[in-house]
């Protein structure tokens, strides 16, 4: 047996595993495992003590400012893959900022998260999409049914501790350039 043949049979062989294993995930996009255990943390804490400074000791990836003035960012973002402008796998989170008369802040607390995550298996997507959704709050029963529109709405109550608020999530998933997208829109507002 020459050599060469021997080197294709291990890279067929090597390849074969590979498919048949665990996914994997794009260059640039981030362990949905890792995600979620953020996402859990963030979503079990009261929203009115997470502030732009407070959220990177909360979240696993660099956070970067996307829309700042007067010395504070509304939206902060995690750009792990970005090609062509669009956010294939990125991260915002969004503050609601309160100031005084004099454009001073006096408080801001986290309104609103955006999760763009892409994978090139539909099943990937949708076991990505129910880990992140299990993680943000959703019910068991609801997260077995994520997947099954291309967009849904959810929401449910939460007691932060200091008073109720409601969840709201909406879920999109679409197939788009030989790759499937799973796009979260979830925000705590007060009951």
């Amino acid at each position: 047996m020459s050599r060469r043949f021997l080197l294709v049979v291990i890279v067929t062989i090597a390849l074969s595993a590979r498919a048949q294993g665990a996914p994997t995930r794009m260059l640039g996009c981030e362990d949905p495992d890792v995600m979620s255990k953020a996402l859990k943390g963030i979503s079990n804490s009261d929203w009115n003590d997470i502030s732009e400074t407070s959220l990177p000791s909360m979240w696993p990836m660099e956070i970067s400012p996307a829309d700042c003035n007067a010395g504070a960012c509304q939206t902060v973002w995690s750009q792990d893959r970005v090609i062509g402008n669009e956010c294939e796998c990125c991260e915002l989170f969004h503050f609601q900022m309160d100031r005084n008369d004099q454009g001073g802040l006096i408080k801001e607390r986290l309104e609103g998260i955006v999760i763009h995550y892409s994978a090139t298996d539909r099943g990937e997507i949708l076991m990505a999409a129910k880990k992140l959704a299990r993680a943000l709050g959703l019910s068991g029963s609801d997260t077995a049914t994520v997947g099954r529109q291309p967009q849904q709405q959810f929401y449910w109550y939460v007691d932060s501790g200091k008073q109720e608020e409601i969840a709201l999530l909406e879920v999109q998933v679409k197939h788009q350039r030989l790759m499937w997208k799973v796009s979260f829109f979830f925000s705590r507002q007060a009951a």
